[in-house]
């Protein structure tokens, strides 16, 4: 972990349609630092007020977020 930047915030990365520019974007305007701060903030209208953040890219978000936790019900994760 890079000093500043939680593991919950890295992990962020791992949904669809979520690149490392949008994250940033999110962590520094919403203060979104986990899944649980994302899922409120597609809720806000901030987000959308926010730039490159239009409707289309806030339902990607959504679609990311929904398939994401799909993967993560569907692989348990198992430590070698």
């Amino acid at each position: 972990m890079k000093k500043g930047i939680g593991d919950d915030l890295i992990a962020l990365l791992e949904i669809p349609s979520l690149g490392p520019k949008t994250v940033a974007l999110l962590h520094r305007e919403m203060q979104v630092n986990s899944l649980e701060d994302l899922q409120k903030a597609v809720t806000d209208a901030r987000m959308a007020a926010l730039p490159g953040m239009g409707k289309k890219k806030i339902e990607n978000i959504i679609r990311g977020i929904e398939l994401y936790a799909l993967s993560r019900e569907r692989i348990p994760w198992v430590m070698p």
